[in-house]
This record gives structure tokens, C-alpha cells and sequence, in this order.
């Protein structure tokens, strides 16, 4: 089974380090994650990319106005607008958000 290459993007540097390393730890077949937590680098590296994420999970104050909306986008903590419809509690244990 090929792995989901995944983004956790956030501005609280040792919540999604943490999260990602728990994704590391536990689900290393099932996934490859790569982290952010400044919102330029996750625009460059969305921009120069060959390979788009099949998951993004990210707070909506770090993602780019550009990310095309076909993106699995997962919002971390409450959506503040209509332009992400999915979202999940941010403070919650991490194999609730796996």
C-alpha cells in the first residue's frame, strides 16, 4: 500500500512537531508527513513541489489563499470561514486525529 503523503502546518511549533512525530512513531508505513509551521515555507514548498500532498492538515491562519481547494484540506481547530468544510479538534489525543 503506497504511503499518504501527508502536511501538518501550524503555527504552535511544539504542538504539530509532537503530532508529527506521533504520526512518525506509530503510523510510519501509513504515512509520510512533512511539517510547517511558517506559512512562506509551506507556500514554497506547495508552489515548487512535484508531488501534491494527498492530506493537508493545518490551523486555516497558516494555509495560502492559492492552495487549490481539490486538496484534502483538514483543518485544525474551528474554521473561521466557509472555504474549508472539514475541520477537528486541535487539543485532542493524536490517534483521534488518525
Amino acid at each position: 500500500m503506497p504511503q499518504i503523503n501527508m502536511i501538518i502546518a501550524g503555527r504552535d511549533e511544539e504542538y504539530i512537531i509532537n503530532l508529527a512525530n506521533w504520526f512518525r512513531e506509530n503510523k510510519p508505513q501509513q504515512f509520510r508527513v512533512s511539517v510547517f509551521t511558517e506559512k512562506e515555507s509551506l507556500a514554497n514548498f506547495l508552489l515548487n513541489e512535484d508531488e501534491i500532498p494527498d492530506v493537508i492538515l493545518a490551523e486555516e491562519a497558516i494555509l495560502c489563499s492559492d492552495i487549490e481547494k481539490n486538496n484534502n484540506i483538514i483543518i485544525l481547530g474551528e474554521s473561521c470561514g466557509e472555504k474549508y468544510s472539514e475541520h477537528i479538534e486541535k487539543y485532542q489525543p493524536a490517534p483521534g486525529i488518525a
